[in-house]
């Protein structure tokens, strides 16, 4: 199932891709970053750039063992970043079971 027209997922880096290749096509994007997700016409190559693997309890396992990083990254303490930031993405965690079963069936 589609995930809709609007989504949370967990994102973790300050990477971004910003522009896409010319056969690229844009599957979402966000206020903060405009290449969320995309693919490539006739090809089964899929790309998202926040993280359908991560809940809310493994990024926050991850963003514990880098709190100079988060704070050099958002301007935000962790403690800051947490309560401001971080929330539950329900929609995207089950969306790598949902996108392999998806390829075996099509």
């Amino acid at each position: 199932a589609p995930l809709g027209a609007s989504f949370l997922a967990q994102m973790g880096h300050q990477d971004r891709i910003e522009t896409l290749p010319p056969d690229a096509v844009l599957l979402a994007s966000s206020d903060l970053v405009a290449h969320q997700a995309w693919t490539f016409r006739d090809r089964r190559i899929y790309c998202t750039q926040f993280h359908p693997e991560l809940n809310l309890e493994l990024l926050l396992d991850r963003l514990r063992c880098y709190p100079v990083y988060v704070e050099e990254t958002t301007g935000l303490d962790y403690e800051t970043f947490v309560q401001r930031m971080c929330t539950d993405a329900r929609d995207t965690e089950d969306m790598l079971i949902r996108f392999v079963r998806h390829v075996l069936e099509n």
